[in-house]
């Protein structure tokens, strides 16, 4: 007896990017970076009893960046706003690419950051952390009950680090962060 579904996925990335560090005068810096992938996805589904096609196969190309501003001031701080676009194949639980997602066309998706916050250092680079405000756009596989789903999500947040070096060996971190995602759909999930 063998399993209901037994995805085997082959997966293929060729990229090619770029990146760049400008500074002015010190205190200004402008870090920009692009990158363009090649993705390459076949998948068989060799199952007894699959709920999805028997195989698929894909090729896309994918355009990513990223962008992040930053200032250096006299007394520690750091203020920075980001932005920044990326894609990501939709692997499952075991690394597989779902023969339905690539019959959909939906096995490779983008998400989107823009955050910004605020670094700091003080006594002597003793005293270092950061807080942050993001939102974010993302995708998430869902899978169960035969579907094979990818839903958007939209997350919006915060997040606080704080960390004390005491010597070479010992140092103490606070950390922290609040989030709130909705789920913008399709959503075809349900339950009893």
């Amino acid at each position: 007896l063998g399993w209901e579904n037994d995805v085997h996925s082959n997966t293929a990335d060729a990229g090619l990017f770029v990146t760049s560090d400008i500074a002015w005068k010190k205190k200004l810096d402008l870090i920009l970076g692009g990158r363009y992938d090649a993705y390459n996805v076949r998948s068989i589904d060799l199952g007894v009893l699959p709920f999805e096609p028997p195989s698929g196969k894909g090729g896309k190309g994918s355009l990513t960046y990223s962008a992040s501003l930053s200032y250096k001031t006299d007394w520690g701080l750091i203020p920075y706003v980001t932005n920044a676009k990326s894609s990501a194949i939709e692997l499952g639980q075991a690394s597989q690419v779902a023969t339905a997602l690539l019959a959909n066309d939906d096995w490779l998706s983008d998400s989107f950051l823009n955050e910004a916050g605020v670094k700091f250092t003080f006594l002597d680079r003793h005293l270092v952390g950061s807080l942050a405000w993001y939102r974010q756009e993302r995708t998430q596989l869902e899978q169960g009950g035969g579907i094979t789903n990818v839903m958007v999500t939209r997350s919006e947040g915060g997040e606080a680090e704080i960390r004390y070096v005491m010597n070479d060996n010992i140092s103490a971190t606070l950390a922290g962060s609040l989030q709130h995602t909705t789920v913008k759909g399709p959503d075809h999930s349900f339950a009893y």
